[in-house]
C-alpha cells in the first residue's frame, strides 16, 4: 500500500503533519518530492507575466463567429440509429 503525507524535515527528522495508522517500530520506504513550492504571491505573479501573451496573434471577433455558426449549423456527425 502506498500513502501520500504531507510532513515537515525538522531538527534532522521527518515529522509526518497528520496521524499515521502504523505500527511503532515499522521500516517504511520513503520518497522524497523536492519540487519547490510556490507561495500564492509568486504563483499569481506568473499568471499575470502570462497575460496577454496571444494579444494580437488572434482574432477574437473570427473565433466568436466560427463558434456561433457550429452552434447553427451543427459541426458533429449525426450518430447511426
Amino acid at each position: 500500500m502506498i500513502a501520500h503525507i504531507k510532513a515537515r524535515f525538522t531538527d534532522g527528522a521527518i515529522v509526518p503533519l497528520e496521524p499515521l495508522d502504523i505500527e511503532e517500530g515499522t521500516e517504511l520506504s520513503v520518497a522524497i518530492d523536492l519540487t519547490p513550492r510556490l507561495t500564492y504571491a509568486e504563483r499569481l505573479e506568473i499568471t499575470k507575466s502570462a497575460a496577454g501573451g496571444w494579444k494580437g496573434l488572434h482574432d477574437p471577433e473570427e473565433l466568436k463567429r466560427t463558434l456561433y455558426e457550429a452552434r447553427i449549423t451543427g459541426s458533429r456527425e449525426r450518430p447511426l440509429p
